[in-house]
């Protein structure tokens, strides 16, 4: 049989090394970022404390796609969103469910409950009229269809 250009690098492999020359070796990934430590920092104030719109994004939810795009905007640099999402993690930020109650639910909750509540239900009694509570919008408020990008073990996602 004749060798040919693809059998060359295997049996120079084989003819140097023997067969542990042949066996797999894992990849070794790079672990240095695109982006500096001080860029990464920026970057993970930019997603803790900006609103997408502020990029011109209509979204309410931040995806690795939309991060490789502010961090194109922010800094020039073009990264693939796989990396993207390798490096989030390595800075300790991770996917999250958001909270699916508003922050401001207690205290206008309370609020409500103490002042606003006992003087209808007072009012109703009165008149010996019942009190219904319904969703004129007929949609859920609170329904958020994916993950948002928070600390990593954070109990208040942003």
């Amino acid at each position: 049989m004749q060798q040919t250009p693809l059998h060359l690098p295997l049996d120079l492999t084989y003819s140097t090394g023997g067969m542990d020359a042949l066996k797999t070796h894992p990849i070794v990934h790079s672990k240095n970022s695109k982006l500096t430590p001080e860029q990464q920092d920026i970057l993970v104030r930019i997603i803790l404390t900006k609103e997408l719109t502020d990029y011109g994004f209509y979204k309410a939810l931040w995806t690795r796609d939309i991060v490789a795009a502010v961090i194109k905007t922010e800094f020039d640099i073009t990264m693939h969103p796989a990396a993207v999402s390798k490096m989030l993690r390595r800075i300790g930020l991770t996917p999250q469910r958001p909270v699916r109650k508003a922050w401001q639910q207690d205290k206008k909750v309370k609020e409500y409950l103490g002042t606003r509540y006992p003087a209808l239900r007072n009012q109703a009694e009165e008149s010996g009229a019942i009190i219904y509570f319904v969703d004129e919008a007929s949609i859920r408020s609170d329904y958020h269809s994916g993950t948002n990008l928070g600390q990593a073990k954070c109990a208040i996602c942003l």
